[in-house]
């Protein structure tokens, strides 16, 4: 965990102009841990060497050095990333760098990839709305045009593979988005059946949710939503008084 956290606080330093203290932390903090542990996934931090590596490009981007963002992005390869999180990440931050060097195409390219890795995470992730809208901006005229005619795209359904690991699917984070409004997810439920409503079925996705809120705490920790994250603690607290 520790490797984790100076991960974190690079990312921070970053954010705070200072680039000479985040890649120290990086470089001399975190990768000897990352080269020790090798890939991993304790806490679901996904904690290894393709993380450590893709924090130097984020840092790369904080600082507005979106060349050497994307230098350093061709030399990684995202395979043994178990994180979903980090793969949508990974795909923001290369689409970021893009769009910083007014390559709409390639960013498009790479927005759709985070898209298609987790569509409801991308949806409310201010990075992602600032890619797109750099990419709108730099567009050619023609491209713009058919985006304004272009319909509203609407998911009626989503297999998780990342987060099918409980044997229960009710545990699943798709079943949990499916049901977290009332919207047109609705055409999810027509086509998967009606969800269990038995006491029983009741206590377990008490379970099921406390495990994913400390997975969105993590990222929005990650983002530096600190708002969002105190949040987190109140809805978790009112998760776990129910399982008393």
């Amino acid at each position: 965990m520790s490797g984790a956290l100076w991960l974190t606080s690079a990312v921070a330093a970053a954010r705070r102009g200072k680039r000479a203290l985040a890649v120290e932390r990086v470089r001399d903090r975190a990768a000897p841990l990352a080269q020790t542990t090798g890939e991993t996934n304790i806490g679901r931090t996904a904690f290894g060497p393709t993380n450590v590596a893709l924090h130097l490009v984020s840092i790369a981007l904080e600082n507005g050095r979106a060349g050497e963002a994307l230098d350093l992005a061709d030399r990684i390869d995202p395979t043994p990333l178990a994180s979903r999180e980090r793969r949508i990440t990974y795909a923001l931050d290369i689409a970021r760098g893009y769009a910083l060097r007014r390559e709409p195409g390639a960013a498009l390219l790479y927005l759709g990839q985070a898209e298609s890795a987790g569509s409801e995470e991308i949806r409310y992730n201010p990075g992602a709305h600032d890619t797109l809208r750099r990419v709108y901006q730099c567009a050619r005229p023609s491209m713009r045009s058919q985006e304004a005619t272009a319909k509203q795209p609407v998911i009626a359904g989503v297999l998780d593979f990342d987060r099918a690991l409980w044997g229960d699917p009710a545990a699943d984070w798709t079943i949990r988005m499916a049901a977290a409004k009332d919207d047109e997810r609705k055409a999810f439920w027509d086509a998967y059946g009606p969800r269990e409503r038995s006491p029983a079925a009741a206590w377990r996705a008490r379970i099921y949710e406390a495990r994913h809120l400390g997975a969105l705490r993590l990222e929005r920790h990650r983002l530096g939503n600190a708002e969002a994250v105190r949040d987190s603690y109140t809805a978790l607290a009112e998760v776990l008084a129910g399982l008393v």
